[in-house]
């Protein structure tokens, strides 16, 4: 269900010291944020015996996480073309975890770029999916 909120309820992000509002992306969802880390067991069957043996790796594994929204450029001073170019250069800027901030939650992690989708659904109005690699920020 789709529902309207004050601009300063909006969630902003910062992506390699860069803001999404840089570029009016609106954020409507954000995938996969407080879904915890795994950690990183393995569980092996030993013929002879009741359960498994358990073996610890001492670290957890990195999960995707997936923000959806849109972007109007009806509202802005950029083509919808200039404001693909621009989103493109910097999620995919570097190909190293970068530092990736959600400022309402106070959330910090690492993150990688490793998808960037932009579908036109009417003149100057485009649907948003970015997909991030995430570690905590402690990894």
């Amino acid at each position: 269900m789709k529902y309207y909120v004050e601009k300063n309820e909006l969630e902003v992000f910062y992506f390699n010291n860069v803001s999404n509002t840089n570029f009016g992306l609106i954020v409507e969802e954000v995938e996969g944020l407080y879904d915890s880390f795994e950690r990183d067991i393995e569980f092996i069957e030993v013929p002879g015996r009741e359960g498994e043996l358990i073996i610890d790796n001492n670290r957890v594994k990195s999960k995707d996480l997936i923000i959806k929204g849109y972007v109007d450029s009806s509202s802005s001073d950029f083509t919808m073309t200039q404001l693909k170019e621009g989103m493109e250069k910097w999620l995919h800027s570097s190909m190293t975890y970068q530092k990736l901030e959600f400022i309402k939650e106070a959330i910090g992690l690492k993150a990688l770029c490793y998808k960037f989708v932009m579908k036109e659904i009417m003149e100057d109005l485009c649907e948003i999916e970015i997909k991030f690699r995430v570690q905590g920020e402690n990894q």
